[in-house]
């Protein structure tokens, strides 16, 4: 459907601690309001709280938040949530991939059984093997979302690749506020250390054997979620 456009009218950041900054942002039209205001620590974790406020009540399609990462850095894609389980989580490379709706929440709550009324995967990543953005959220209590559709989608467009969360995905009138909690983490967090040490770590659960010196995640690595079944003998940390 149609946007519809909303003008800057804060936007303010400020130190809160020696590791910590507060942000917030506000975006308006006169029928509706969007607030959007958090801490941002300085490892790149962003906490934050988004408000949706209409004035009166206004016919939308959807409500959506977007996280657009450039496709030449969005290779690789993790999604968990549900149960906390090596047979609950997706792993897809993204490599090659064309454009349009490469995943949604919805198909992933059916293929591992997860249990809200909001298909709602609470951890998201996407990146690649050097770098990424994570998101993370808690609850859906407030939003204005039906469980037969998917809540969250994973869509490639324009040389964008979007982890795209819909907060409102009934078209209809936007009478009531919605408010989420989210946050987003920029990884990794700090440089991992020089390559050569090959220091080998027994898993407790797994008993394999992890290598610091190896990329977090590397095109390949997610075949595990595909073929739970496989035997693999190495994993990495």
């Amino acid at each position: 459907g149609k946007r519809i456009p909303l003008e800057k009218k804060d936007f303010n950041i400020s130190q809160a601690k020696d590791c910590e900054a507060d942000v917030k942002a506000v975006w308006g039209n006169g029928d509706l309001s969007v607030i959007v205001d958090g801490v941002l620590e300085f490892d790149g974790f962003y906490k934050f709280k988004a408000g949706i406020r209409p004035v009166k009540p206004v016919a939308v399609d959807t409500v959506c938040l977007d996280i657009a990462v450039p496709d030449s850095i969005a290779r690789l894609f993790y999604a968990i949530g549900g149960k906390a389980n090596k047979y609950a989580w997706t792993g897809i490379s993204l490599e090659d991939k064309a454009d349009g709706l490469l995943w949604d929440s919805l198909s992933a709550s059916k293929r591992h059984e997860i249990a809200n009324k909001a298909n709602l995967v609470s951890y998201l990543w996407l990146g690649d093997d050097d770098r990424g953005i994570a998101m993370m959220m808690d609850n859906s209590r407030s939003w204005q979302v039906d469980p037969r559709k998917a809540t969250t989608e994973l869509v490639r467009k324009d040389g964008k690749t979007l982890i795209r969360m819909f907060l409102k995905n009934l078209p209809g009138d936007l009478a009531e506020p919605i408010d989420a909690e989210l946050s987003v983490q920029a990884t990794p967090v700090r440089p991992r250390p020089p390559g050569g040490s090959f220091r080998k770590l027994e898993h407790a659960f797994t008993n394999r054997c992890f290598f610091f010196d190896r990329p977090l995640v590397f095109p390949g690595c997610f075949d595990e979620a595909n073929n739970p079944k496989g035997n693999y003998g190495q994993g990495i940390a």
